[in-house]
């Protein structure tokens, strides 16, 4: 494993800090660099505790290096890592029904299961509002034309 810090070497590293977003890796030379949290594990990584604790000896890819020095670093790349505790997550693209329906006390209306035939009713509606309007709208304009005549 070299120890030069180019894109796409692969080194070793010791994890240092942890946080929501990913975890800081201490590399060769005294630098460091972050794994983010989408860098981890193959699968859905909810929080970075489940993989990794400060200390940990890692295997990283060094996936970018930004303008201003910032050292992007994946291990999934490497190895992607495991559960703490063996656990396998769900997968990221199956997803568990709601076991409550959404409230209005959130400011959302509950949504009722669509009816077909409600959509009818509805343009049936519509047309009705439609031709009271016409019919409005024709009389509102018979009532101008017979005012301008009148002057």
């Amino acid at each position: 494993m070299s120890s030069e810090l180019l894109v796409g070497n692969v080194m070793e590293g010791q994890v240092t800090a942890i946080k929501e977003y990913g975890a800081f890796v201490s590399l060769s030379g005294g630098r460091s660099g972050l794994v983010h949290i989408s860098q981890i594990a193959s699968e859905y990584v909810k929080q970075v505790e489940d993989y990794l604790v400060v200390g940990d000896k890692v295997t990283v890819k060094i996936i970018d290096i930004s303008d201003a020095g910032k050292i992007s670093l994946s291990i999934k790349q490497v190895a992607p890592l495991g559960r703490r505790d063996g656990t396998i997550p769900e997968p990221r693209n199956e997803r568990k029904p709601l076991s409550k329906p959404a409230t209005p006390a959130l400011g959302r209306p509950e949504r009722k299961p669509r009816n077909h035939d409600a959509g009818k009713e509805k343009m049936n509606s519509l047309e009705e509002k439609l031709k009271k309007w016409m019919k409005s709208s024709e009389e509102r304009m018979q009532d101008l034309g017979s005012k301008q005549k009148r002057k």
